[in-house]
């Protein structure tokens, strides 16, 4: 038997006349498809954020605290709980109360500074597959802005330090972008103990600037988008006492309390 189109035609004019008189066929065949557009166009999310997620620290050190805050920024993660101990995330995550449990490492900051790649530990919970690959896939992007910014995939707007620094020449200051007097970083120093002999101090400090002064060194603490400073000891103990003045206005002026 050969194809006829003149066949097709009546057995879909069939149908059609067929769908007028059933009314609820043709709901069905109607509603169904856009239930499901606005189920899987709407109603499901492929692409969560802000999902539960506690952070374990076992290395104080700003390069660690640095890991939460940027994963807060990336809005992937919302930082609910700090898990006292490996055990205690692994409760969490049991227990279904966040979606991802980040550990940070001993040695973590000795590691980065060495040169190595120290490995962040990140538990999530697999049940929803697409929510957790979007997450983790996010996790890589975290520490590469300036990465990004070199390579002309994304323009990072100011620093917040008082002057540009070394590594992005090309990114101004917040002061010369006209926010007047902000000025926000960290700094490392290195102290001894009270009462340390003066010419003890002096032996160290000639030590410690001689050794930021070797390239290796240097390289490596640019690496970290750091910079090496150096200085005396009146020059610490004057930006302490600078930084003491200016955070403690803002804990005044914000009302900041105790808990």
């Amino acid at each position: 038997m050969s194809f006829s189109f003149l066949r097709l035609f009546a057995i879909l004019m069939k149908e059609f006349i067929q769908m007028r008189r059933d009314r609820g066929t043709f709901a069905v065949m109607i509603g169904v498809p856009v239930l499901q557009l606005l189920g899987f166009g709407f109603a499901i999310n492929t692409d969560p954020k802000h999902l539960p997620t506690a952070i374990h620290i076992a290395d104080d050190s700003s390069y660690a605290r640095s890991i939460g805050a940027a994963l807060k920024n990336s809005q992937y993660f919302d930082i609910v709980a700090v898990a006292p101990s490996q055990e205690a995330g692994d409760r969490m995550l049991d227990e279904g109360d966040v979606s991802f449990v980040i550990t940070v490492p001993v040695n973590f900051a000795r590691d980065m500074i060495r040169g190595l790649t120290p490995e962040v530990l990140i538990q999530a919970d697999a049940s929803d597959p697409s929510a957790a690959s979007n997450a983790l896939a996010a996790i890589n992007e975290l520490a590469t802005s300036v990465e990004l910014h070199k390579g002309g995939r994304a323009k990072l707007l100011a620093v917040t330090t008082e002057k540009r620094i070394e590594e992005l020449p090309d990114v101004p200051t917040m002061q010369e972008e006209g926010v007047p007097n902000f000025i926000s970083d960290t700094w490392n120093a290195i102290t001894a103990p009270p009462k340390t002999p003066p010419a003890v101090i002096a032996k160290l400090n000639a030590a410690l600037n001689a050794a930021l002064k070797m390239p290796e060194l240097r390289a490596t603490i640019l690496r970290l988008h750091a910079e090496p400073a150096g200085g005396d000891t009146k020059e610490l103990a004057d930006l302490i006492k600078a930084d003491t003045i200016r955070w403690g206005d803002v804990v005044r002026a914000a009302n900041v309390k105790i808990e």
